[in-house]
């Protein structure tokens, strides 16, 4: 039986021990019978730039995971995103991954961009579609 929680730091620099999660936290959770946390990986945190990932950034989640681990607590990564990225006032997708096609962004913030704003519509239809971008990402690559 897993007995768990939501480990995410939504704001830059998105790392757990932003936010104050540190050994201490770890032992109380443990000690409170807690077995499994859901920790949020942000992809623009990973990749803030095409091709360029943040080795600080995978260390401090690395991290967290092995403080997690001398407890006994497992984890799980959720590469996590709330309203697609930070054009849309969310997290997760870089702004450069963030191909809204020209559609107005109408910034109604979340929930309400998920149903309505054609900008975000566009961004998760050019993400799953593998479209290209001006740099590479994903499974297409153009050239400027």
């Amino acid at each position: 039986m897993l007995h768990g929680l939501n480990q995410v730091y939504k704001l830059p620099p998105f790392t757990p021990s932003a936010s104050g999660f540190s050994d201490d936290d770890a032992q109380f959770l443990a000690a409170n019978g807690f077995n499994v946390v859901r920790l949020g990986v942000i992809w623009a945190g990973v990749e803030p730039q095409p091709g360029v990932f943040d080795r600080d950034y995978l260390d401090s989640i690395n991290e967290t995971v092995q403080t997690l681990a001398s407890h006994g607590i497992r984890v799980i990564l959720d590469m996590h995103q709330d309203s697609y990225s930070s054009v849309f006032g969310g997290e997760g997708a870089p702004e450069w991954a963030t191909q809204t096609g020209g559609m107005p962004n109408l910034n109604l913030g979340f929930p309400l961009d998920y149903f309505f704003n054609p900008a975000q519509y566009a961004a998760w239809d050019a993400l799953w579609s593998n479209a290209k971008a001006r740099m590479k990402w994903g499974c297409s690559t153009t050239t400027r």
